[in-house]
């Protein structure tokens, strides 16, 4: 076989493979891949971010609520290994402090990260308190609802999707579990 005919027999095979899909096809591929992927501790997260934010415009709007909830939010900040703890406090100081006072938590005076952080904590509170304190369940289960339609519409359905199993267990009164079932 002649190196003229190697190459015309490799153009022949090349013509009947399939296109190779472009660069920007296999990114997007790969996005379009990633985004149906389950992604619990994302979720997780922020499902804790909306209900910090949410109890956070529950004590705005309801002041009696942020009295009732410094007593827990401390031994909810006490328990659990030593040095979680002591940052969790740290993270969660100011609005213990606000809330202890009777008055609203300080916003916008901490960085992003820092304020993002207190709300996972907070949320992660108000997990616990929405599974522990039937009174308290409620009384906030029905504000959640009017509470995310007043964030951007951009975001309505990922967020319901995120809170619908736990909105779906606190309406049942399961309140056994740290997570809601999966």
């Amino acid at each position: 076989m002649t190196r003229a005919q190697l190459r015309a027999g490799l153009a022949a095979f090349r013509r009947t493979l399939p296109p190779r899909p472009s660069r920007s096809a296999q990114i997007a591929r790969r996005l379009q891949d990633a985004d149906r992927a389950p992604r619990p501790r994302k979720d997780e997260s922020r499902a804790r971010i909306l209900l910090g934010k949410f109890l956070l415009a529950q004590t705005v709007r309801m002041p009696s609520l942020r009295t009732r909830l410094v007593p827990e939010l401390a031994a909810f900040l006490s328990r659990g290994r030593p040095r979680a703890s002591e940052n969790n406090w740290k993270v969660v100081m100011p609005v213990y402090q606000a809330w202890g006072a009777g008055e609203a938590a300080p916003a916008g005076k901490l960085s992003h990260r820092a304020e993002t952080r207190g709300q996972i904590v907070l949320g992660a509170f108000a997990q616990h308190v929405m599974n522990e304190d039937r009174e308290l369940r409620r009384l906030l289960l029905p504000e959640i609802d009017p509470f995310l339609a007043t964030l951007d519409m951009r975001t309505d359905a990922e967020n319901r999707r995120i809170l619908a199993p736990w909105i779906a267990k606190w309406s049942t009164g399961n309140s056994d579990t740290d997570a809601p079932d999966s």
